[in-house]
């Protein structure tokens, strides 16, 4: 995904803040969301600038896909995003009104049928807003020990080299 002054299509650094502006200009309902940087406009270089492609976001107009900022949340260390439709926008906004940012984690948590980070699913507030939403639903990695425990990290051996 490309944003703000990163590579265009040229090959050249440039400033495509002005069309993914224009992009979420269509969607003024989302502008608090954007200026707290919760939701960006990214370019889906999967499915690009072709309009021949089969596109799953083709309700996004010229390959911008709408985006709730998930860095760090999904994966230590890592730029991500959830995209969403135009579709999910009432959704997002009541999800956001209802339940802020940690609502937010959970919506795209369920979305991605995969937990975020640990320190997310073992604060008391995620749980509590988890359960408010979606209540005693387990997703595929929580059903046992969840995707971060340090048994299925196999964090044993790396923890006894550290403290040797």
């Amino acid at each position: 995904m490309t944003t703000k002054n990163e590579i265009n299509e040229e090959g050249e650094e440039g400033d495509e803040g002005d069309e993914g502006e224009e992009f979420l200009s269509q969607y003024p309902e989302l502008s608090y969301l954007v200026e707290e940087c919760i939701v960006f406009a990214g370019i889906d270089h999967q499915h690009g600038w072709s309009e021949n492609i089969d596109n799953p976001c083709k309700d996004q107009p010229h390959g911008w896909v709408l985006c709730l900022n998930m860095n760090d949340t999904f994966m230590y260390a890592c730029a991500d995003a959830e995209e969403f439709t135009s579709k999910d926008i009432p959704e997002i906004l009541k999800i956001h009104d209802d339940h802020g940012w940690i609502g937010l984690i959970c919506w795209a948590a369920k979305h991605r049928g995969y937990d975020p980070v640990v320190e997310y699913t073992e604060d008391s507030v995620y749980q509590e807003i988890w359960k408010t939403m979606y209540g005693d639903l387990k997703l595929e990695s929580t059903k046992e020990e969840g995707r971060w425990s340090s048994k299925k990290l196999n964090l044993e051996p790396w923890v006894k080299n550290v403290r040797e």
